[in-house]
């Protein structure tokens, strides 16, 4: 019935509206990592991103967060 379609749609909502959670929570981890400059931190917050990009589908935008993050990363000794 219509119940269940309606319940079946919130459920595919559900992993995308969590992503978009996932990925303001990363950015402003980035923006405070960026702004004390914790290197570190910044490198996490990017790999994050791009593993939120990567559930996404969006591959593109995953792999530049990650080559992003390897940088950081390797410019902090990591």
């Amino acid at each position: 019935g219509v119940d269940s379609q309606q319940a079946r749609g919130q459920a595919q909502e559900d992993p995308v509206r969590e992503s978009e959670q996932a990925r303001r929570y990363h950015q402003e981890a980035l923006n405070r990592a960026r702004a004390i400059g914790d290197a570190p931190n910044e490198a996490a917050a990017l790999g994050n991103l791009g593993l939120v990009d990567r559930s996404l589908g969006h591959s593109e935008a995953a792999i530049h967060f990650f080559v992003q993050a390897r940088a950081v990363a390797g410019s902090a000794g990591d």
